[in-house]
């Protein structure tokens, strides 16, 4: 954070080529003398690239006005006498004064009134513009008004070199003495810059305005126009400290440090005694990677401004950084006595004194905090970590539940809660605090991953094996980097006081063959077979290992890949989704065994030759005005329908033709992987939503289009799925061999080569077709429909198994029959 030099009532900040009035050009204005100068055009042209709709004629107009009125101070006798009318004419005939809409910096509420226009239409201004109003009528009358600045503020001053009158524009033009104004912005005593309090000429003047109109494009995120104004205003003004910080911060804003170092260091220059330029340049330091030397600036700002808070802060951030505690620790204190509201100072001095190795300290510390801040979550949490890292399990579970009680929705002090039941060996307390905290957890926190890789540890430890898997499939798809801290979890058991249960060398092996890294894996089960020969898994771990031994490889599978067809290798992939209908649900991964499928979906007159081949005989087609086929003594693809992809056609014409090519329909879990490929993406081509240039949906039949709604089986290459399989989201729904059981996926045997239920009264499709919405497309959505059922928008493709097997070996079960209300997609009538 930046600290602006300019923060209210006149001073502001903005980069353009702009496009002026005739006579005025900005760009040029440094390098002209200030008697080239016009006030009247240079303030137009600013005000037009504001607002191009700005009445030229009657801006003239009223400044024409404006200086009749004051002609009479031309036949006064005296500087006074002359102020005075000056004064009359501007606020008494004119009516300008101050605005009273003011934000809490002082600038106008209204944009406009920052500018010439808006001062003249409104007759309310602040202390730049007023002054520049007398500016322009001292301009067209010749009387020598001169601009005076200040930090915060600008006025002007009769200066004929002999006699010198302060006239305050927000003030009616009143009169106050160069003291007043040192005392009202504390320069009283200190170095005052060479560009503050002195008369400058309409040239000097104008950079100071500069450097207000660059900060109010600033503020309307023009950082350009904003670099383009203070360019000029510096250009103009060298000593103005103010310009040269702003500008430092508009390159800041721009990412471009060297450019915005190299300003600080020139407001520094100009002003060697200002703490600000030296705060604002330890910033850019630190933002550049220096922070030798931002600790180095940020100290000469607190050496000159030792009451300096955000200077403080953060030379307790930098020395946090850099492991300094103690001194860290030292501007901590400071900043707390300076912002007793900084609860980040209370907080982080804890964090300093565990840095020193004095935890007993920070723990005082913390309680101080509590006391002090005592609806202070993050104190009673830290508070309650720091004992946990004591080892104090005790007094840390009396914090966690002081914390728990006062905020029952804290997701992560359940889960912390839990883990220090562990710590102090009760299991049961610490399923039931982390199942509190799961319960209360957001998805987008992360903590859910957490939390049920914490419950498959307990549950593990507490003999709920089956449950225990359940908890960690799912903190793998929810996270993929659970891995790594299951793992240590698991170590870290198996090395300290549950080192006797042989069942976390099977799960630290199970996990790593789930995530398909079968060699780690294989370490562990020998141990545990070592270890526990006759143990509840041992079956198991040694049919893994030999499975791996006598199992088809890869590299050999992928050298006999049928034609037409992709390969798909062995292993774990994410099924199923939490996000949408309830028979996806829940998500979890599921183990296939290798096999192909085809990369294209069934064409029309490759169906067509089927059927000509078996005679059609069971009705696996019925000729009709949508089906992509049409019969004439024999079946045939329409002209031009070729490529297509056969439709109208039910699951037991599907089902033939795959047979009649010594193939199969893919199963459900098998034509999802193929779609999802390994990570699980939610579309075959990734997660980004659909488009019309990854796959044919949301089209409408009509007497035109008729079967242009769908496209060739080899379309939409940009939407092929991982392992380069086309059109798995839209074109035509796929028959898959699986009878629909909205509850299948609830069972974990259903997770390895699952091959459906036995029977059942509906058929599953996927993909979504081309009269599907886009929300239908994405590659776990279960769609099912009665086998004999024909529709415009139903096809296939087929599958093979690697390793010869006709169906993947998994366990078969018999349908139960349950309601389906909600979730059942109705079969259109049949055309």
């Amino acid at each position: 954070m930046y600290r602006s030099v300019l923060l209210s009532l006149c001073f502001v900040l903005f980069w353009a080529t702009t496009a002026l009035a005739e006579g005025a050009n900005l760009e040029s204005i440094p390098t002209r003398s200030s008697e080239q100068i016009d006030l009247t055009e240079t303030l137009l042209a600013i005000s037009k690239e504001w607002n191009p709709q700005v009445d030229e004629a009657d801006f003239r107009k009223q400044l024409d006005q404006l200086t009749e009125w004051a002609q009479p101070a031309l036949s006064a006798n005296s500087p006074r006498e002359k102020v005075d009318l000056l004064r009359r004419a501007i606020h008494g005939q004119g009516g300008y004064r101050y605005t009273d809409e003011v934000d809490a910096r002082g600038f106008p509420v209204n944009s406009e009134e920052l500018f010439m226009h808006g001062l003249l239409k409104t007759k309310r201004g602040y202390c730049m513009n007023l002054s520049l109003l007398y500016l322009v009528v001292a301009e067209r009358l010749g009387l020598p008004i001169k601009g005076v600045a200040l930090p915060n503020h600008f006025f002007v001053r009769w200066d004929d070199g002999t006699e010198r009158i302060n006239i305050d524009g927000t003030e009616g033009g009143a009169e106050f003495s160069d003291g007043f104004y040192l005392n009202r912005f504390g320069m009283k005593g200190q170095p005052v810059s060479a560009f503050y309090l002195k008369s400058l000429n309409k040239k000097q003047t104008l950079g100071a305005y500069f450097s207000n109109v660059g900060m109010v494009f600033y503020q309307n995120l023009n950082s350009r126009k904003a670099v383009f104004y203070l360019s000029l205003s510096v250009a103009i003004n060298p000593l103005s400290v103010e310009a040269h910080n702003n500008l430092g911060n508009m390159y800041s804003e721009l990412n471009e440090n060297d450019q915005a170092i190299q300003q600080y260091q020139r407001a520094v220059a100009a002003e060697p005694g200002n703490a600000d330029s030296y705060f604002n340049l330890g910033m850019a330091y630190d933002k550049a990677g220096n922070t030798d030397q931002a600790v180095e600036s940020l100290l000469q700002a607190v050496q000159l401004n030792p009451g300096f808070p955000a200077a403080h802060d953060s030379l307790a951030r930098l020395f946090l950084f850099q492991r300094n505690y103690a001194g860290a620790l030292l501007h901590l204190k400071k900043l707390s006595s300076l912002a007793p509201e900084s609860v980040w100072a209370f907080m982080e001095m804890s964090t300093a004194y565990l840095g020193l190795g004095v935890p007993e300290i920070a723990v005082l510390s913390l309680r101080h905090t509590v006391k002090r801040f005592p609806d202070l979550m993050q104190a009673l949490e830290k508070l309650a970590e720091i004992l946990y890292r004591m080892g104090d399990y005790d007094q840390a579970l009396e914090q966690q539940a002081v914390l728990v009680d006062r905020w029952p929705d804290f997701a992560k002090g359940h889960i912390q809660m839990g883990w220090t039941y562990y710590k102090r060996g009760d299991i049961a307390n610490a399923i039931k605090s982390t199942e509190k905290g799961l319960a209360v957890a957001d998805k987008a926190s992360g903590l859910i991953p957490l939390a049920e890789m914490n419950l498959g540890l307990f549950s593990l430890l507490e003999g709920q094996y089956d449950r225990a898997k359940s908890f960690y499939n799912k903190a793998l798809i929810e996270n993929a980097e659970s891995l790594e801290g299951i793992l240590a979890d698991l170590e870290e058991a198996r090395s300290g006081s549950f080192s006797d249960k042989t069942e976390l060398d099977y799960f630290s092996g199970w996990v790593l063959h789930s995530t398909g890294k079968v060699p780690a894996a294989e370490k562990f089960f020998q141990r545990y077979l070592q270890r526990d020969p006759e143990g509840l898994f041992a079956d198991e771990v040694r049919s893994a290992l030999q499975s791996e031994k006598e199992g088809l490889s890869g590299e050999l599978a992928l050298k006999n890949v049928p034609e037409g067809m992709v390969f798909v290798p062995k292993g774990y992939f994410i099924m199923g989704s939490d996000d949408h209908g309830l028979d996806e649900a829940p998500q979890h991964k599921t183990y296939l065994d290798a096999y192909y499928i085809d990369q294209y979906e069934v064409r029309a007159k490759d169906f067509a030759e089927f059927l000509n081949s078996v005679n059609n005989t069971k009705g696996y087609y019925e000729d009709n005005v949508r089906g992509v086929l049409v019969y004439n003594d024999r079946f045939s693809a329409r002209e031009g329908m070729e490529n297509l992809p056969i439709n109208n056609v039910n699951w037991y014409g599907a089902s033939k033709y795959c047979e009649w090519k010594k193939q199969r329909l893919p199963t459900e879990a098998e034509w999802e992987k193929a779609a999802r490929g390994p990570s699980g993406n939610i579309y075959p081509w990734g997660n980004t939503l659909p488009h019309s240039s990854l796959a044919r949906y949301n089209q409408h039949w009509t007497e035109e289009i008729k079967h242009g709604v769908m496209m060739p089986v080899d379309s939409y290459a940009e939407g092929k799925s991982f392992y380069g399989t086309y059109n798995m989201a839209g074109n035509v729904k796929e028959w898959v061999d699986d009878w629909f059981d909205r509850e299948y996926y609830d069972d974990p045997a259903n997770h390895i080569n699952p091959p459906g239920q036995i029977g059942g009264e509906f058929k599953v499709l996927k993909g979504g077709s081309w009269r599907d919405l886009s929300g239908f497309l994405y590659a776990s959505f279960r769609n099912n429909s009665y086998p004999d059922t024909r529709m415009a928008d139903y096809g296939f493709r087929c599958a093979k198994s690697a390793e010869g097997k006709k169906i993947p070996q998994g366990k078969r079960q018999l349908t139960q029959w349950k309601p389906w209300h909600l979730l059942h997609r109705v079969a259109e009538a049949r055309y």
